[in-house]
């Protein structure tokens, strides 16, 4: 085995060796169920090794004071998406490997009971958990994990482009990984060159993802899939969603990927997560315990030990608010806005329900970008000039934009300098040629035309509009003639992709891995140097050469795609990038560590204490009503 075990892991073991010696137990209406015949005893609904829940195994030690916890509850949310909730969405999403929520390690089994690297990371080896069965009942096998590859993966119809997280060094333009079947429960994937950060791949290990695309339930979507189903056999499917002979659609209609967990259409598709989604109203996400979940706690109790998860669908964020006072909601992962936390607080004694000012945000909650490769020329001269971007940085006032939209909560990113100093941008803008102005007052580009600095910007965060105004307030002092304007996401994304915007506001990843390189890049979000990236995947092709500091950026993270997580190679390439991204200043971060205001019940076991609001909801599992 090529790989270090932690202490954590360790642990681990040892917990599996005592829990396996025990008899298992499990919540009471699945006894009730086995007592009158609709279900299996508890020993073989689990796998001959369960993965073993306790201290430091989902949330990391320092942020969650782990205790054995008892079953019943549910857990009341409510969402104005349509159709689905995040909150639950994040809670249900289960990794091959597992890593404690947001940290880069230790790195060991989940879905998985094992896995081996080799000595240059070019192939892993994974070891099932025999017995596993999906939320049906139905064994996971290397068929299942054969399916996904051959039959859907590498199916042309079915997937045009093989992703580049599954392409050797997690390049576009890498060779697709192979897989080899070793026998009914060990699988191997190997890559034509290292990729040691394949196991930080949010479908493998990372934080967002899930095994749904290379883990699939063949007994259940073979019928829809024209290798092994006649489309005669599919006619009444396809007839249902109106197809004729479009096979792939009605396999994409009846497939489910993680982000589509608890929406309708995972009604009855086999599961390896907590809850499942059941029939319901529909103003209600309705999600109940899977019967054959894989994981128990240190006293072979199986989990989760909350009964139900469901959230009710709203339309607008006031609702949302009125049915947090009114008692309705006992857990939401930030609620409307930060505005609201005072009125939230006033009523939580009423409400049955605690506002835990005590987790962040799982990254820094917006940037604002400029693009530095849109076409027009003078736009460039200025933004490209790093004293014009260290000016803006200087100029940004952050500790306001903390006090006015973070409830003063907050702190300075270290991936941007963090001085207020507007005398200084001012310096500095003189000193770079804007030192002339026109009849306005507005400083005027170093070849005497006029400029501006445009952001655009969709409203999909309660945040962004007032973050905006206030960067425009805060450049606009500097005599930057500076404005906005709101537009849909869509338009953003299409004028993004089009090279056109000048400035923008987007989310910003500048804590968890892997999110935290792939922000940095220049295509990045809306992104700061399109015609740069166009350059770099097109092998120089298309697009424009970038300067030296955006090269080296790209060489990173090819050397950071390589290594294998928490080594000293790796750390030293991360110092390094973030000294690129640090002096260059291609984007400006507003904020990190803002505070994730959640809704919680008083009573609540198992929730962290600290660390990211995000790393509790993705071991829900674990979370259980103290009494």
């Amino acid at each position: 085995m090529q790989r270090t075990i932690g202490f954590s892991l360790i642990f681990l073991l040892l917990l599996v060796s005592a829990v396996g010696a025990a008899s298992y137990t499990e919540a009471p209406e699945l006894a009730e169920m086995v007592t009158a015949g609709l279900l299996p005893p508890v020993e073989k609904r689990l796998p001959d090794v369960p993965m073993v829940v306790g201290p430091g195994v989902l949330v990391a030690d320092e942020d969650l004071d782990w205790t054995v916890g008892r079953y019943g509850g549910t857990l009341r949310s409510v969402s104005v998406m349509t159709d689905n909730d995040s909150d639950i969405r994040d809670a249900n999403t289960e990794r091959i490997l597992n890593i404690p929520g947001l940290q880069t390690g230790p790195i060991t089994g989940s879905i998985v009971r094992d896995f081996d690297v080799n000595e240059d990371y070019t192939e892993y080896t994974f070891y099932m958990r025999e017995g596993l069965k999906w939320s049906d009942g139905h064994p996971v096998t290397t068929e299942d994990v054969r399916f996904a590859f051959e039959d859907v993966l590498m199916n042309p119809t079915l997937t045009p482009a093989v992703p580049h997280r599954y392409r050797a060094g997690g390049r576009a333009d890498g060779e697709p990984m192979e897989l080899e079947i070793i026998d009914e429960f060990t699988f191997r994937y190997v890559f034509a060159e290292s990729y040691g950060a394949f196991p930080m791949v949010g479908n493998i290990g990372g934080n967002w993802g899930g095994y749904y695309e290379l883990i699939k339930p063949k007994h259940f979507l073979q019928r829809f899939h024209i290798d092994y189903t006649s489309l005669e056999d599919m006619r009444e499917y396809l007839d249902e969603q109106e197809l004729d002979d479009e096979w792939h659609l009605l396999f994409g209609a009846k497939d489910v990927n993680w982000w589509e967990n608890a929406i309708s259409k995972a009604i009855g598709f086999p599961v390896l997560s907590p809850w499942i989604r059941v029939e319901g109203p529909s103003e209600r996400i309705i999600m109940e315990r899977n019967p054959y979940y894989f994981k128990v706690d240190t006293e072979g109790q199986q989990l989760p030990y909350i009964d139900r998860y469901v959230a009710d669908l709203v339309t607008d964020t006031e609702m949302l608010n009125m049915k947090i006072i009114a008692g309705e909601v006992n857990i939401l992962r930030t609620p409307a806005t930060l505005s609201s936390v005072p009125v939230l607080l006033e009523n939580q004694e009423q409400g049955g329900y605690v506002v835990n000012l005590e987790l962040v945000e799982h990254n820094a909650p917006i940037a604002l970008f400029l693009n530095l490769t849109n076409e027009d020329e003078t736009w460039r001269s200025v933004v490209r000039d790093v004293r014009f971007r260290q000016a803006v940085n200087m100029g940004l006032d952050r500790e306001e934009i903390r006090d006015n939209v973070y409830l003063g909560f907050g702190t300075d990113s270290p991936r941007n300098p963090s001085i207020y100093d507007p005398e200084q941008a001012e310096a500095l803008l003189d000193e770079m040629g804007m030192d002339q102005r026109d009849s306005d007052g507005w400083r005027l580009a170093p070849d005497g035309s006029s400029f501006e600095l445009f952001i655009e910007l969709a409203a999909v965060a309660a945040d962004w509009v007032p973050v905006a105004e206030l960067m425009v307030e805060h450049i606009s002092e500097l005599g930057i003639k500076t404005s906005m304007r709101t537009i849909s996401a869509e338009l953003v994304g299409q004028r993004a992709q089009a090279n056109e915007l000048l400035g923008s506001i987007d989310w910003m990843n500048d804590i968890g891995w892997p999110n935290i390189y792939n922000d940095f890049l220049p295509d990045s979000r809306t992104g700061y140097g399109r015609l740069w990236s166009q350059w770099y995947h097109s092998d120089g092709q298309e697009g424009e050469e970038p300067p030296e500091w955006v090269k080296e950026i790209y060489s990173l993270n090819e050397q950071i795609a390589v290594t294998f997580p928490e080594t000293e190679e790796r750390l030293a390439i991360e110092e390094r990038l973030f000294e690129i991204i640090y002096e260059q200043i291609p984007f400006f971060i507003v904020a990190r560590d803002v505070v994730c205001p959640m809704i919680v019940p008083p009573n609540i076991g198992n929730m962290a204490h600290s660390g990211q609001a995000s790393a509790s909801h993705f071991a829900a599992e674990q979370m259980y009503f103290a009494d």
